[in-house]
């Protein structure tokens, strides 16, 4: 749930109204794991075109 309390990263309402405001409330990621694995906040991301 976007708003709900994730590890040391407290509750946030503003992120689903900011979604609201400019994404008619959708928020999402479509994501291929390449390596399995826990992530953590500053983990390097790619982001490729495909």
């Amino acid at each position: 749930m976007t708003t709900l309390a994730q590890g040391d990263l407290p509750n946030d309402t503003g992120i689903l109204r900011t979604a609201v405001q400019h994404n008619r409330a959708n928020v999402g990621v479509y994501a291929a794991v390449v390596r399995g694995g826990t992530i953590h906040r500053g983990d390097r991301v790619v982001v490729s075109g495909e």
